[in-house]
């Protein structure tokens, strides 16, 4: 699991969640909190339910009939090709003029996309090279904190300026489906949180250093980009940039194999990498900033609540013959829905802090149907 918080993307999109406005030590009391609630909610919980069946998707049949889990099946399809058309995007729209240094055509990244996508495809199979994946992730931090060693002194007292893209409601709502999907190979919560949370933790604090040591962008905004590359001539860029894009292959590998599982024939899952070569192809255009925004909330919102509804079963120790539509977990499903709608559309609220309220509504729901069906 430590591949999927140990890459340049995740480093560049979330890296900033030491410097939320308070002191240092606070910060990263918040952090391994968060890490270890994320790991409790959306890990934890549904592996115990997994453990009871033959799979993820089997364990949702149980808990919400048939029909809910095909739904749930396409909402993870749908997350997983939004997140790989993502990732390819960047590495082949973004990051590719800086490896050439020169324009790059659209049919050319479309071109790179793809054939990244079959390598990563075909790869797939063998985890052993998602551990070279991440010594290779790790020598790059390495790399970026000896770049900004200048500013480690003063790490205790930066207060750099932060940005709403880096909030962790946004993480979190990244993360919880990830952690839905990983909770067939991961069932502690230590072999999710701490990646999570040490992944974190050592870019916040390169962040840090970076601020200090002169790399940071505008408005004192810095992020692993700017410690990796900050003030750097044109020539050295290339090099570091193509080794920041094969930290991001231990993600990708997974989020396919993943796919695979969610895909319910290999004809169908030969067309979801169609669609994702299409997909990466039409946003090699977007702007960096644009690949901040979300394009999965309702589905990534799915599946947290389904997490919810699992671990509120294991909890119950309901292992039960699935049927066409468990109506208390169905149930559970769109009230917990209409209140992460009812959330979203309150303007006093923040943007994604709807997780936790509808993950407690389908939590409480299932659990309060469970021991009415039971008495």
């Amino acid at each position: 699991m430590p591949t999927l918080f140990f890459h340049f993307q995740f480093w560049f999109f979330h890296g900033n969640t030491l410097s939320l406005g308070h002191s240092l030590a606070v910060n990263t009391i918040s952090l391994a909190l968060f890490a270890t609630t994320l790991a409790l909610l959306f890990v934890a919980g549904p592996a115990r339910a997994i453990q009871r069946s033959t799979g993820l998707f089997p364990a949702i049949e149980t808990s919400l009939g048939r029909l809910p889990a095909h739904a749930i099946r396409l909402c993870s399809i749908y997350v997983l090709v939004d997140t790989l058309s993502r990732t390819l995007a960047i590495s082949a729209g973004w990051q590719l003029p800086f490896i050439l240094r020169r324009d790059v055509a659209r049919h050319e990244t479309a071109i790179t996309a793809t054939l990244l996508l079959l390598y990563l495809a075909y790869t797939a199979r063998h985890q052993s090279m998602d551990r070279f994946t991440l010594r290779l992730s790790l020598a790059v931090l390495i790399a970026a904190a000896l770049r900004v060693h200048e500013g480690w002194p003063e790490i205790f007292s930066t207060r750099p300026a932060s940005t709403d893209f880096h909030t962790l409601e946004e993480l979190a709502l990244t993360i919880a489906p990830l952690g839905l999907l990983a909770a067939a190979h991961t069932p502690k919560i230590r072999h999710f949180a701490f990646p999570l949370f040490a992944s974190l933790f050592l870019v916040g604090l390169i962040n840090l250093a970076t601020h200090n040591s002169g790399f940071a962008g505008p408005k004192g905004l810095v992020n692993i980009a700017n410690a990796l590359w900050g003030g750097a001539a044109g020539s050295a860029v290339p090099g570091s940039m193509m080794i920041a894009i094969i930290t991001t292959f231990g993600a990708a590998r997974f989020s396919l194999r993943e796919l695979a599982t969610a895909a319910y024939t290999k004809t169908i899952f030969a067309l979801t990498l169609a669609a994702i070569a299409a997909l990466t192809a039409w946003r090699t255009r977007e702007t960096i900033v644009a690949f901040y925004e979300l394009h999965s909330d309702l589905p990534a919102t799915v599946l947290a609540i389904t997490a919810a509804i699992l671990t509120a079963d294991a909890l119950h120790n309901r292992p039960t013959p699935p049927k066409q539509i468990n109506w208390i977990a169905t149930l559970a499903l769109l009230t917990a829905l209409a209140v992460a709608y009812a959330v979203a559309n309150t303007n006093a609220i923040p943007n994604q802090s709807w997780l936790l309220p509808s993950y407690i509504t389908a939590f409480a729901i299932t659990i309060a149907g469970r021991k009415l069906q039971r008495s």
